[in-house]
């Protein structure tokens, strides 16, 4: 019976002890959310990022489907076989590559 009640005990101290160390995931970072925006494969990203007085707008411009369409931008380069890369860190913010024409494109972060 006591190995019973240790063993209870154990599995409760246990259970508490691995679900308090448990860390919500780090806040997204500014670079991160923009690489989500324009190179994310799933669609209505790029809305959520955006302040709802911006989508306001954008709507009633009439900008809204051409701004998202900037999004779709990086799904097609990549079906064309170019070699897009991002990166969450660093001075370069992405890299392209285009094998047929050894074309080589970066965008750099200077501040």
């Amino acid at each position: 019976m006591r190995r019973v009640i240790a063993s209870l005990g154990f599995a409760i101290l246990w259970a508490g002890c691995s679900w308090a160390q448990q860390t919500p995931p780090a806040p997204q970072t500014a670079r991160q959310a923009l690489i989500e925006m324009f190179f994310s494969k799933t669609p209505g990203t790029f809305l959520k990022h955006l302040p709802m007085a911006t989508r306001t707008a954008l709507e009633k411009a009439g900008e809204l489907v051409t701004l998202q369409q900037y999004s779709v931008l990086a799904s097609q380069l990549q079906t064309q076989g170019q070699n897009v890369r991002t990166f969450e860190t660093g001075s370069v913010l992405l890299t392209s590559e285009d094998p047929k024409t050894d074309q080589k494109f970066e965008i750099l972060v200077e501040k």
